[in-house]
């Protein structure tokens, strides 16, 4: 059994004012290929790019704050308490982040670069 404690993540700047920290997954400390959760903050104002997975599946809980998304060409609002499940094939991108916005992502299996594809 290993714990990782949310204070002693180390997180990697996207650029945009989006950052990620990997807790399980391909390159985290505790190493799975089969699934990985990671914690993505969101500076007031942060987007990210269009872009969709072929393989991988990803369920994204939010925990703080509030930021429009648009998947599959529809835009929709999340904010804290909100779950967004998001199937291989379905384009997705966040628009902007209406506030700090913190949510967690699971992915199936673990999030590969080779797999995030971009529009």
């Amino acid at each position: 059994m290993k714990a990782i404690r949310g204070k002693d993540a180390v997180y990697n700047d996207k650029g945009n004012g989006s950052s990620l920290a990997e807790f399980i997954g391909r390159t985290a400390e505790i190493r799975r290929s089969n699934y990985a959760i990671a914690r993505t903050r969101l500076t007031q104002g942060a987007s990210e790019e269009k872009h969709h997975h072929v393989i991988t599946e990803e369920v994204y809980l939010f925990v703080k704050g509030s930021c429009r998304m648009k998947i599959n060409g529809e835009t929709v609002c999340f904010c804290d308490g909100d779950l967004l499940a998001a199937e291989p094939g379905d384009e997705h991108e966040i628009l902007e982040a209406l506030e700090d916005t913190e949510f967690w992502v699971l992915t199936v299996p673990a999030f590969d670069p080779g797999d995030y594809i971009v529009e």
